[in-house]
């Protein structure tokens, strides 16, 4: 199973069961975090380094959702389960205007189906979250082929 799958199911996992637990000071923790990738938008031109950047941000967010539920060694499994996973997730978020803005909308959404525990949308939310960039990526694995293909010479 590639990464993106396994990180999807796990996630949407941990998420449903995170919803019935989430603590106030847990919700204040994500707030903190999306506050963050708040301010860090507001104050960073739109540039192929705040791209960049943003991907630590996403990282992050991430990481917390994880670290909140304990199961943060699980993300770092997920990450580690394929070495090009972080470059071409860094490359899709390259393409189109306001694509780090519409990550940042859709952890705020994240946040609001997992506080009013809306096991549904919180679905919906992370197959969107998670595929839509693979979804619009075939043309840049094609034009970037080189850069996921290990050369031994």
């Amino acid at each position: 199973q590639d990464p993106k799958s396994t990180g999807k199911g796990v996630e949407l996992s941990i998420l449903k069961d995170l919803a019935n637990s989430l603590t106030e000071a847990d919700e204040l923790r994500l707030k903190f975090n999306l506050n963050e990738q708040k301010i860090f938008l507001l104050n960073t031109a739109d540039s192929k380094d705040s791209v960049n950047d943003f991907i630590k941000y996403d990282n992050s967010f991430h990481k917390l959702i994880f670290h909140i539920a304990g199961k943060e060694n699980i993300w770092n499994m997920i990450l580690g389960m394929n070495q090009h996973y972080e470059r071409f997730r860094s490359l899709i978020n390259l393409q189109g205007e306001n694509n780090i803005q519409n990550l940042y909308e859709e952890h705020c959404m994240i946040f609001d189906a997992l506080t009013k525990k809306d096991a549904e949308a919180l679905q919906t939310i992370i197959s969107k979250h998670i595929y839509d960039g693979f979804r619009n990526s075939s043309a840049l694995l094609v034009k970037y082929s080189d850069y996921f293909i290990n050369c031994q010479y």
